[in-house]
């Protein structure tokens, strides 16, 4: 597995501190991302299709902003 250090900027510090939260985080490099998802439509073609997601959910793509 690999880590990475990781600091905060001063103006995301306060970011934080203002609101509660940070957004966003890089947590997946754009190959990680292709890799997941490769493996799920692998997944899913061998149980006959796509998989439900619950009523009412959306899935967001935070590099684009959007919503599937």
């Amino acid at each position: 597995m690999r880590r990475s250090m990781f600091s905060f900027s001063p103006n995301e510090i306060e970011q934080f501190e203002e609101s509660g939260y940070f957004f966003p985080i890089t947590v997946l490099s754009g190959d990680e991302v292709k890799v997941c998802r490769d493996s799920l439509e692998r997944f899913e073609a061998s149980q006959g299709g796509s998989l439900n997601r619950p009523s009412g959910t959306k899935l967001t793509c935070c590099s684009s902003g959007s919503t599937t």
